[in-house]
């Protein structure tokens, strides 16, 4: 396949972290983004650059691009952290080179050649070759929930109980994270802000789901957790919601905060 020598592309505007947080919503993408033609990568030894098919938007690219995750934005590179495409070239080493022709998943890491352009670059070793029956959409969301699903998962099976806590529950992570409890006779508490999200987190192997604008949120997670004793607490929202609900755990609790919701103020009480 011919490699053109240039790539459309949505390019970062900002450079760095932001100084003024703005919380999870995005709200228009021009103050962050902005539409552009620049040159086509070449990947380095290990690397291989890929033809993209889709790629994938999750609440960590929005942060990333807003200069609010745990790394620094390059003014002018492309966004996006996952995808799905063909490897059309590669670098030197053996590995790189046998993936060319075949269709990926793929994480472009810290390249800063991401995946919201024509083409990506990506690190051969976190790249997955994709059978023929997986769709495009599902190949370009592989890597970034389901692994971080499985991490997450890891750190409540080495505290040792079977249940625990987790806010933003209909969200695509915390699925996988309960779909992997259930198999494993873990119980899921969960919280949800909306009351025709409940069945569907009870059918997926959610324990108990809390609806957190419920009047009776506040007693019936002091139940749930009298009963269950959960010591972990996998937090996306922060804010007033996590405070009262990390106050509410045992002693020797671990608040495990992975997102940011909520801009509020998030308060530790002092014990």
């Amino acid at each position: 396949m011919a490699v053109p020598s240039e790539m459309k592309a949505l390019l970062l505007v900002g450079d760095g972290y932001t100084r003024t947080p703005s919380g999870s919503v995005l709200e228009a993408t021009e103050p962050y983004l902005e539409p552009g033609n620049i040159a086509v990568p070449t990947p380095g030894p290990t690397q291989v650059l890929i033809k993209v098919n889709l790629a994938s938007i999750n609440p960590s690219d929005i942060a990333f691009i807003k200069g609010q995750y745990g790394q620094p934005r390059a003014k002018g590179q492309p966004a996006g952290f996952e995808g799905v495409g063909i490897v059309v070239a590669s670098g030197d080493e053996p590995y790189p080179k046998s993936l060319i022709g075949k269709r990926v998943a793929f994480a472009t890491g810290v390249s800063n050649w991401g995946s919201w352009a024509d083409y990506a670059v990506a690190e051969a070793d976190v790249c997955i070759p994709l059978l023929d029956t997986v769709r495009d959409e599902d190949g370009a969301a592989m890597i970034v929930n389901p692994l971080t699903a499985l991490a997450m998962f890891d750190v409540v099976k080495e505290e040792g109980g079977k249940a625990f806590v987790m806010t933003a529950g209909a969200s695509q992570l915390c699925k996988l994270i309960i779909g992997l409890a259930n198999g494993e006779g873990f119980r899921p508490i969960v919280t949800v802000r909306r009351d025709d999200q409940i069945a569907a987190l009870k059918s997926l192997g959610a324990a108990h789901v809390l609806n957190e604008k419920a009047p009776d949120f506040k007693a019936a997670l002091r139940e749930v957790v009298k009963a269950e004793q959960p010591r972990i607490f996998l937090d996306a929202v922060t804010g007033p919601l996590a405070s009262a609900i990390f106050d509410i755990m045992p002693k020797r609790s671990r608040w495990i905060i992975y997102g940011r919701l909520d801009p509020e103020a998030t308060v530790i009480r002092e014990p």
